[in-house]
Order: structure tokens, then sequence, then C-alpha cells
């Protein structure tokens, strides 16, 4: 499920090397930004971003207009999403659901590729042979 509007969002495929200060000016043409950060390994080995916006008019016209189009100042293609507010426990080392579920994964958040569903159907499947 998609995550539900909030005034930041997350920004994915941004080109290597991206410093917070050009995500800042670049983000900034669509609402006046409040906060950003830059994450150095995103998915495909690309950095990743999150963009908080002032108001959540601009981030909400930014996730429906810019994802999947190339921002003005970038020469490729971006992915943006609503921050998901369940993953930002990631990275930090807490454990709120237990069995490690929040541990940071570089892949993404758990399951978005389909793998851990497939996973716990064969090892269930070899577990009951």
């Amino acid at each position: 499920a998609a995550a539900p509007p909030s005034t930041t969002i997350f920004v994915a495929g941004l080109p290597p090397g991206i410093e917070k200060a050009r995500l800042w000016e670049i983000f900034s043409a669509y609402g006046e930004v409040t906060w950003c950060s830059v994450m150095r390994e995103g998915r495909q080995g690309k950095p990743a971003g999150l963009v908080e916006f002032s108001n959540l008019e601009h981030a909400t016209w930014v996730v429906a207009n810019v994802n999947g189009g190339i921002p003005q100042g970038l020469a490729e293609p971006v992915d943006v999403k609503f921050k998901d507010e369940r993953g930002s426990s990631y990275g930090y080392g807490r454990d709120p659901g237990g069995k490690g579920k929040s541990r940071y994964s570089p892949y993404g958040p758990p399951d978005s590729t389909g793998f851990d569903a497939y996973f716990q159907q064969a090892y269930s499947a070899a577990a009951a042979s």
C-alpha cells in the first residue's frame, strides 16, 4: 500500500555524487523546502533522498507530477513517493515488531520485491517435507 500523504517525500534514482545543497536547489523549484537529506546508496546503487516541504500541497503536487519524470536540473527520471512513516526506524537499530522486521535493507522496504513471500513459501514447503 502507498504511504499516506505527508510533507516529506522519498526520491529514488538520484545521480551519483549529488549533494544535499543540490537536492535542496532542485526541489525548491516545486515549493518551499524545509529539510532534505541524501542517502548515498539507494536501489540500483544510486543515491536516494528525503525532501520535506513546508506544506502538504507542494509535496502532493511533486508526487503527482514529478514521479517518473525528469526534474529540472537532472538528466534522468526519478521515482518520487511519500515517505513511508513505518520506515522511519530503518537503520537505527530499533526493532518495534520483533524478529528483525525493521532492520535496514539496501534493497528497500521489506518485501518490496516479493522475495520475502516467495522465501517464506519455499521455507514452509521445505520444513514440511
